[in-house]
């Protein structure tokens, strides 16, 4: 599996969790049990991020990997936030991870090892994610 299909895939399945989570139809009997899923969920992607960091911290070429891993334990949070403080905390680091990606994938079609369609692909996450942003500020205002 290529990475720009990985990261496809990944980036789907996060927004698909996100908007389960937003629109409630989460079909799970039990909260108790939903949160306890969450809660192994998040520490799980809390390993994953480690070793990715571990791994970048000694010179291993993982930075992708490393944001994607943030980014779906920062959707993971976000699903565990308990107000709108929290709920748009986690958005707007998403939306800063996003923003990395881009940089990222920007930077390494200037080395010629990203093509423009990456670049595309992560500005269009990016922007999706200020627009949640957004719309969690004005549900905000409305409560």
């Amino acid at each position: 599996m290529t990475r720009s299909i990985f990261f496809l895939i990944a980036s789907m399945v996060c927004w698909i969790s996100i908007a389960f989570f937003v629109t409630g139809e989460d079909e799970v009997t039990s909260n108790a049990e939903l949160r306890e899923l969450q809660s192994e969920k998040l520490s799980l992607l809390q390993d994953i991020v480690g070793r990715y960091q571990a791994g970048f911290k000694k010179g291993k070429p993982v930075l992708e990997e490393l944001l994607a891993a943030e980014h779906e334990l920062l959707v993971a949070q976000l699903e565990l936030a308990d107000s709108a403080a929290d709920r748009l905390e986690s958005l707007n680091l998403i939306a800063i991870n996003r923003g990395k990606l881009v940089e990222v994938r920007t930077a390494g079609h200037k080395l010629g090892t990203n093509a423009e369609i990456d670049i595309l692909k992560a500005r269009v996450w990016h922007v999706d994610a200020k627009i949640a942003v957004m719309h969690e500020q004005a549900a905000s205002r409305n409560r």
